[in-house]
This record gives C-alpha cells, sequence and structure tokens, in this order.
C-alpha cells in the first residue's frame, strides 16, 4: 500500500512510469493499492529540467490519476465514494482495505501551487462511516490509508507542522475511532512511528492507531511489513541499505 506523493511534482509522465514500476510488482503477484497525495494531482509545479531552467509540462487531474492507477485499487474496489477518490477493497477474504483521498487539489490551479494541507469533506466522512457500518455488520476486519496524518505524532506537530495533519483531526480520529476504525497507515511527513489519540492532559487513548511511515527516497529509506497473526495486527520496521546499481536490483 503507497499512502500517496506517487510523483515529485504530479507529471503526467512521472505518473505513467510510476504505474509501469508497480506492474512489475504486479506481475510477480504483488497486489499494489494507492491513494493520491498533496503532489500528485493538478500540481501547477509539474515541469521538466533543461539546463538550469525549467519548462511546464503535462499534470493529472482526478479523473487521469484514477484511469492511470486503474490497475492499483480501483479495479478492485467493492465500493467507490462519489465525492473523492476514496475506494475500499478486500485483499484478503474478511479484511477491507479503506484507501482514503485526504487531498485539498481542486483548487491548485486558481491557487498557483499545490496544497499542502488535507481535509476529509463532510459527504465523504458520510460514506467513511457508512463503510465501517457495513464492515461491522459484515463481520470484516478494517485497515485504512490516507496521506494525511489523523493522530499528532509528536507534542509540536500541530503547531509547527500543522499541514502535515488532516483538517480538523481530533475530530476525524475521534469519528473513525467512534465508527470501529483501529489502524490507519499514513504518510506525508515522511516519519517513522505510530501514534494513538493524547488528550489535554497528555493521556493516550488506545483507539485509533495513526502508524506513519517513511519514505523510501529519504534516509534511512524504511517501509513496513505488515502481518496479521490470530487476529493481531504486527508490524515490523525494514530498510533499504543497499542498491545494486548495475542490474537496478535492491
Amino acid at each position: 500500500i503507497i499512502t500517496g506523493d506517487l510523483t515529485k511534482n504530479g507529471e503526467l509522465l512521472n505518473h505513467i512510469l510510476m504505474a509501469q514500476r508497480l506492474a512489475r510488482l504486479e506481475r510477480q503477484g504483488i497486489e499494489v493499492y494507492v491513494v493520491p497525495g498533496n503532489h500528485d494531482i493538478n500540481n501547477p509545479d509539474s515541469v521538466r529540467y533543461v539546463g538550469d531552467t525549467t519548462r511546464r509540462v503535462a499534470n493529472v487531474n482526478p479523473k487521469l490519476f484514477r484511469a492511470i492507477y486503474q490497475r492499483f485499487g480501483y479495479d478492485r474496489a467493492i465500493a467507490t465514494d462519489a465525492s473523492s477518490l476514496s475506494y475500499v477493497a478486500e485483499p484478503l477474504p474478511g479484511v477491507w482495505l479503506l484507501a482514503i483521498d485526504s487531498c485539498k487539489y481542486q483548487n491548485n490551479l486558481k491557487l498557483g501551487y499545490s496544497e499542502i494541507g488535507g481535509k476529509i469533506s463532510p459527504a465523504t466522512m458520510a460514506w467513511l462511516l457508512d463503510v465501517l457500518g457495513q464492515a461491522k455488520l459484515k463481520h470484516k476486519r478494517v485497515v485504512a490509508m490516507m496521506h494525511h496524518g489523523v493522530n499528532q505524532h509528536s507534542l509540536v506537530e500541530p503547531l509547527l507542522f500543522s499541514e502535515y495533519l488532516v483538517d480538523d483531526w481530533p475530530e476525524v480520529s475521534a469519528q473513525l475511532a467512534a465508527a470501529g476504525l483501529g489502524v490507519v497507515f499514513t504518510g506525508h511527513y515522511h516519519g517513522q512511528d505510530a501514534a494513538y489519540p493524547v488528550d489535554a492532559n497528555l493521556e493516550t487513548h488506545r483507539t485509533l492507531c495513526d502508524v506513519e511511515t517513511g519514505s523510501l527516497v529519504q534516509y534511512p529509506c524504511a517501509f513496513r511489513v505488515a502481518t496479521i497473526d490470530q487476529g493481531a495486527l504486527v508490524l515490523k520496521t525494514r530498510y533499504i541499505n543497499h542498491i545494486n546499481t548495475d542490474t537496478g536490483g535492491v
């Protein structure tokens, strides 16, 4: 599962190249699921480099993003949100993967820059709560993924790095937790951490766990492996520490 920022600045060519690389994983029997990040859609900073200058190149809109990554989540969806690029799939019997689109790309082209922050609209939240309600009735276990965080990972994050948390994150976290969601994989901040909600008295509530995962392009090049073992979700961190540049293999 890839929690967004599939490209540097949403260049159409880079999205196509990324999809080609993900297809290599698929051909090895590895299913891939994606959601967009704040860099990926309607990005005015999509450029190519010519010497020491840049030239604008084509970017992608939401419809094109979905088309390019159709094989990586959207064509396996058992339900989709009409108001966003969110969807739910069942990669394993009894396990639902809830892919949440939290990005604010609608006004990027008008603003002239890509908005860093995230938001879940009322319509999308209603859809998410409905999906979680159906999962409970059907006895499905739900694991979610999204780009922006729903829990603070440090005391200073809401003050200094608020755009790395989804808007109204305490309420979003509380609503999803109350609906039965226990874990969400997030990205955006490129940190390697996991956090439960913390109240004003700095008391931790073990409800919804926000599992933040680092980026492969940022040292120490970390990724996670999640295993469901006898009902428990076991998380392990692994690192890319060597690349065979002769063959392109790791």
